[in-house]
């Protein structure tokens, strides 16, 4: 008679012997099977990335509108109606004096001229204005007619040039504006420190800075120890100035500093 719990044992232990066969079948064949089921399974993977073109997907919420570009203002023209007589040119505070059809005008940042053009900016190279969409600048006549010096002597340079005497009738008639306007023109530089001072960019002859001996390129540092650059300043002390009769100019030429002094003669 066949027992049952003898039966039972010789499954399981045919069971444990197949399956350690098996478990042996697996381990001996996973090195390769692996190494092959990833080439086979890699390459149209990568074949197929490469292929397929990029996905543009929609905008959930519209396009975006482009960013606008700016339209650069039109380009400045010279004026065919004025002249530049001359000027201080700075960022705000600067004036000239330029000749149109009504003759001479001071004019500043802002200022309206008869033919409806505003002055929009006044700099070394001229006086910009604007009328709609038209832009002009007024210049020189002659720009590189820079005067030749009153005396030669005076130009040498030294610590301390000769004296200059000018007329207290002219200069009490021009006025603070119009005698520096119509004596060539010059531009506010910044010597650090907070002081301004003047470079002369282009000189009159026969006026102010001729006058004085004064050249292109030269940098007024002072008057009577007042910044050069300091136009409020100034206009509140000319007269003054004018009343003690006589004041030291500072200036700088060519990396020397300079004294001139200035005698205001009332019988000139």
């Amino acid at each position: 008679m066949i027992r049952t719990d003898h039966i039972l044992n010789f499954f399981g232990m045919a069971s444990v012997g197949l399956g350690a066969v098996a478990l042996a079948l697996v381990l001996t064949l996973r090195p390769n099977t692996g190494a092959q089921q990833a080439a086979i399974d890699m390459a149209p993977t990568e074949a197929a990335a490469q292929a397929a073109p990029d996905r543009v997907w929609p905008a959930l919420f519209g396009v975006p509108p482009a960013a606008p570009v700016a339209e650069a203002p039109p380009k400045a023209v010279p004026a065919a109606n004025y002249t530049l007589k001359g000027l201080v040119a700075a960022e705000q505070n600067g004036w000239a004096i330029v000749t149109g059809p009504e003759g001479d005008q001071i004019v500043e940042h802002g200022t309206l001229l008869p033919d409806g053009f505003t002055v929009e900016s006044i700099t070394p190279q001229g006086v910009e204005i604007v009328r709609d969409n038209k832009r002009l600048v007024i210049g020189f006549a002659d720009p590189d007619a820079s005067a030749p010096p009153v005396a030669t002597g005076q130009l040498a340079v030294s610590a301390q040039l000769n004296p200059v005497q000018l007329s207290l009738r002219q200069l009490r008639e021009d006025g603070f504006q119009r005698t520096l306007g119509l004596a060539g023109g010059t531009q506010i530089v910044d010597r650090g420190n907070g002081l301004f001072a003047q470079e002369i960019i282009w000189v009159r002859k026969g006026r102010f800075y001729d006058q004085l001996g004064l050249q292109k390129g030269d940098i007024v540092l002072t008057l009577n120890e007042i910044p050069a650059g300091d136009m409020d300043a100034l206009s509140k002390a000319t007269p003054q100035l004018l009343r003690e009769r006589s004041f030291d100019v500072e200036i700088l030429r060519a990396g020397a500093r300079m004294s001139l002094e200035v005698i205001v003669d009332e019988n000139l």
